[in-house]
């Protein structure tokens, strides 16, 4: 560049600096001196707005801090029209970033919300490589991982110790809670052949299952000899029978009649049966299921009774002559 024309652009910049002081906050940039790009080191604005339709277009001003007088929000630092990319230049979307994003707040606020028509969020990785997704809190503190209406209690909790509530707030019953008013709390559906519907592991082992057959379900118990030692027959079953109490009662929450056994009176015949939890306060409850050995036991017991007398009425019957 000449001389002359270098003095003649230093002169209309010094010229220009009375009226560029008088300007409301506004910048306008004209020359692409010195990249033939327009590319500058450094650019600073109190707020921007970028867009074809925001060039000279009354429609679009900034409102007053009162919230009077304009269009777009006094509190907007930034608006764009069209799409923002980061790390990509063909950003195909209103927020197109590639690489990693990070989002922090002061604590009490949500540090990414997302308002939008169905689908709010879609996820989707094309990475095979490795774990799909994970979802973390980086914090010392305990929090949950949350989904539901806002405002409305959450469809699903997923806390930080693994527990996971469906309906409920506050998931510390069981690893899954589910809890719900009106509907089946949980379908199991099997398509095709029959099979399990649900396995039950203990040590990474099958102990028992709920199996479909046929239009039916099986509800199995681990029964393997391979898993038992010390077998002999039952002894004493008919004696242990008679000592059972079957009664009739009343639940006090239905009030509806019923009969069964009382799990404290059964558990001093046949302890084999009753389940105690760990807990004092929680509720002795009986496996039915168990009491069907005793009760086989009793009958062979009473059938070999059966045919002991038999066979001592035969002699008699020899003995009198009939």
């Amino acid at each position: 560049m000449s001389k002359l024309k270098l003095f003649l652009l230093s002169l209309s910049f010094i010229l220009a600096i009375p009226f560029l002081s008088l300007a409301e906050d506004t910048l306008t940039i004209t020359t692409y001196y010195p990249s033939p790009y327009g590319v500058y080191r450094e650019m600073r604005s109190q707020r921007m707005a970028i867009g074809y339709n925001y060039i000279d277009n009354p429609d679009y001003t900034w409102e007053e801090e009162n919230g009077d007088g304009g269009e777009i929000d006094y509190l907007a630092d930034l608006v764009v029209e069209g799409n923002v990319g980061i790390g990509t230049t063909a950003p195909g979307q209103k927020l197109d970033v590639t690489g990693n994003i990070r989002a922090s707040l002061p604590t009490g606020y949500a540090n990414f919300r997302v308002y939008s028509y169905s689908p709010a969020i879609y996820l989707h990785n094309t990475y095979t490589g490795g774990q799909s997704w994970q979802l973390q809190s980086g914090g010392a503190v305990a929090s949950n991982f949350t989904i539901g209406l806002e405002a409305q209690t959450p469809a699903m909790v997923v806390s930080s110790t693994g527990y996971v509530s469906i309906g409920t707030v506050t998931p510390t019953r069981a690893k899954l809670d589910v809890t719900c008013t009106g509907y089946h709390p949980m379908a199991v559906e099997r398509k095709g052949d029959a099979g399990p519907l649900i396995n039950f592991y203990q040590d990474g082992v099958v102990v028992g299952n709920i199996y479909s057959s046929a239009g039916h379900v099986i509800y199995n118990t681990s029964s393997d000899i391979r898993l038992k030692e010390n077998i002999r027959d039952l002894q004493n079953a008919l004696g242990m029978v008679s000592q059972i109490k079957p009664r009739e009662f009343t639940w006090k929450k239905t009030k509806k009649y019923d009969v069964g056994f009382i799990a404290q009176e059964l558990e001093q015949v046949y302890p084999q049966a009753v389940y105690t939890p760990l807990d004092p306060e929680e509720m002795k409850a009986i496996d039915y299921a168990k009491i069907t050995p005793l009760l086989v036991g009793a009958i062979q017991e009473l059938k070999a009774e059966n045919v002991a007398l038999k066979a001592e009425v035969k002699q008699i019957k020899e003995v009198i002559g009939e």
